[in-house]
């Protein structure tokens, strides 16, 4: 009898489930996380069919999701980010852009394609989230595959230097946010 020898078998890679992060972390960003408002001008449409949207940052792929019918696909400018949320997390999380409510918004340069696709339209976001910045030893003890599962049971990367965030008000969810997309979007809610 001959077997057929393919290499080594694949190594399966075992990534925190969201739901050990949040009971590891959970208890541990509303003790010691701060609270922080996003304020930042997004791009946002809703999806008219199924899609995987890819989240990029820095290059790099942070996560994956499929966007349903009627979720929300949204770009950030501030870091080229673009990422997909429900309906009922939209509208909890972003408002319609008008001269009143955006005195505190940064408002990075769009690329011409967000702009021009009729669809996307400008929002304000009006989200606030408990957020820890990561170090080197949060890391490699909790995380040492550099990735989490995401809410929606995708791989989601996350580095020293990111923030655990913890959506609020809810408190069901645990996400990575990129350090430099988090100075650049969030602020201290004393500061808002």
């Amino acid at each position: 009898m001959e077997l057929d020898v393919v290499g080594p078998c694949e190594e399966q890679v075992h990534y925190p489930s969201q739901e050990e992060v949040m009971k590891v972390w959970k208890s541990q960003l509303l003790s010691g996380g701060l609270e922080y408002q996003k304020c930042v001008q997004m791009w946002a449409k809703q999806a008219k069919e199924k899609q995987c949207i890819e989240t990029l940052t820095n290059g790099e792929k942070e996560t994956q999701k499929t966007c349903e019918v009627g979720d929300w696909i949204l770009f950030n400018p501030q870091g080229g980010e673009m990422y997909s949320v429900s309906d009922e997390t939209f509208r909890g999380r972003y408002i319609p852009e008008s001269d009143e409510n955006c005195g505190r918004v940064s408002r990075p340069k769009t690329p011409n394609a967000i702009q021009d696709d009729l669809d996307f339209k400008p929002y304000v976001s009006c989200g606030k989230a408990i957020g820890l910045k990561m170090n080197e030893s949060d890391i490699t003890t909790f995380f040492p595959d550099g990735f989490f599962m995401a809410k929606w049971g995708e791989p989601m990367r996350i580095t020293f230097r990111d923030y655990l965030t913890l959506s609020f008000p809810n408190f069901d969810e645990i996400y990575r946010v990129d350090g430099d997309i988090f100075h650049d979007t969030y602020r201290l809610k004393t500061d808002v």
